[in-house]
């Protein structure tokens, strides 16, 4: 190999270097809902109706949250106050200003508490590029793409797959932006 070819070597691997950090580190989010038993200032409620939440959110891993149904629809996460909630929140995503509100007719299951904790698996994720994607946790039958199962939903089309690697300031997950291959990419906000 000519002294060159060498120096064009440690270049490139000197660029790809200063681009990885030079990236903002990922910044954590916790959804706060509610504030006193009620909406958090900067919320706006589109709907209040009655509803029940017998179980864990299989979306968000916060002891808070919960799977909740509305009659027949699902509303996963909604969040709960404790100590002794008689409403919980529904957000479509953590970006999303709009909630639903669900009086509950029944209490909250007692006995999760110590469950559940933050995981490698956020609620919501928007990546380097800013695409907003929730998570498909809970959903039946999920597709694989190169054998790696998709696991978010992205606004305005586009899937991530796998699990959040949190192995530096800025952590990374899998796009399937190249079917059947998957595109390695930066996460620039999470939240739980």
């Amino acid at each position: 190999m000519s002294r060159s070819a060498v120096t064009l070597i440690f270049v490139v691997l000197g660029l790809a270097a200063s681009s990885q950090a030079s990236s903002p580190p990922t910044l954590v989010g916790h959804y706060k809902p509610l504030v006193g038993g009620r909406v958090a200032p900067g919320l706006t409620v589109t709907a209040t109706r009655d509803g029940v939440c017998p179980g864990a959110s299989l979306v968000s891993s916060r002891i808070d949250a919960w799977r909740c149904f509305e009659g027949n629809v699902i509303r996963d996460p909604c969040f709960s106050q404790p100590p002794q909630s008689t409403i919980v929140v529904c957000p479509a995503a953590p970006w999303n200003r709009r909630v639903v509100v669900l009086r509950l007719t029944r209490p909250l299951p007692s006995g999760w508490v110590g469950i559940r904790t933050k995981s490698g698996f956020p609620w919501a994720i928007m990546t380097a590029d800013h695409k907003r994607c929730t998570s498909y946790a809970g959903m039946a039958g999920l597709p694989k793409v190169g054998g790696v199962p998709v696991t978010y939903g992205c606004q305005g089309g586009g899937n991530l797959a796998g699990y959040v690697a949190q192995r530096s300031a800025t952590w990374t997950i899998h796009e399937t932006r190249q079917r059947p291959r998957l595109v390695v990419v930066g996460i620039s906000r999470v939240w739980w």
